[in-house]
């Protein structure tokens, strides 16, 4: 590999996880299950992601992943802050979306909090996740 393209390829950003978003459970009718999208959590913390939200509209996110350590011998804790778009009532909303993963299964459990707006409601929300090593 020639020198210019091997120095490019050792600059990019490592990741560290990748995930599918999946499902959303929420606490008020009317809002979609399935909610696809995918994401990626780079080794420096910053959290990149698209989805299909709960209102059926699509949404880009970015932030960073705080990592809040062991709640369990297997389960560790985190939480991404940010920002997310897609939303009628707030078409760039804060992020802050606490949750947990049991290092033998790969599945991110996520708390999404109620939003600030009318109508809204907060949600339990699986998402698939593998770490990359």
């Amino acid at each position: 590999m020639s020198e210019p393209i091997s120095s490019l390829l050792l600059t990019l950003p490592k990741l560290a996880a990748i995930g599918i978003h999946a499902i959303s459970l929420h606490s008020e009718p009317g809002f979609a299950t399935f909610t696809p999208g995918v994401y990626a959590v780079f080794e420096s913390g910053v959290t990149v992601g698209a989805v299909k939200n709960s209102q059926g509209d699509p949404g880009y996110y970015v932030g960073y992943t705080f990592k809040l350590g062991r709640v369990t011998q297997r389960v560790t804790a985190s939480v991404p802050v940010g920002a997310i778009t897609g939303y009628k009532a707030m078409p760039v909303a804060p992020m802050a979306v606490p949750s947990i993963k049991h290092s033998d299964f790969p599945l991110r459990v996520s708390y999404l909090p109620r939003p600030p707006w009318q109508g809204a409601s907060d949600a339990i929300h699986f998402s698939p996740e593998w770490s990359i090593k």
